[in-house]
């Protein structure tokens, strides 16, 4: 009995509704959430970037002009030249800790 009056009460009232903010607000809190204009700073700066951004197809040109600049303060291309031949090692141990 409970049931169907709760049921009769719920039909003709719309959902609340849900948590939205303004495109403005959004706009605001977006480049802080992906770190731009961010603290990070040399090489580790840059894997940071890059783990957090793992999977994302992008030209090197981009990762370099657009990417990379925006979020590591210090960057410079030869960083991620550093981390890619350099530190190969490094790389992997991120992606696939010992003992995984």
């Amino acid at each position: 009995m409970l049931r169907r009056l709760r049921a009769r009460a719920i039909v003709g009232r719309s959902p609340p509704p849900g948590r939205t903010s303004r495109p403005t607000t959004f706009a605001r809190f977006l480049p802080s959430w992906q770190g731009v204009g961010g603290s990070l700073r040399g090489p580790d700066g840059v894997l940071a970037v890059v783990d957090q951004l793992a999977g994302l197809a992008l030209p090197a040109s981009a990762w370099e002009s657009l990417v990379l600049p925006v979020r590591v303060r210090d960057y410079s291309p030869g960083m991620l030249d550093e981390l890619t031949f350099g530190r190969r090692d490094r790389l992997d141990r991120r992606r696939h800790p010992a003992g995984q």
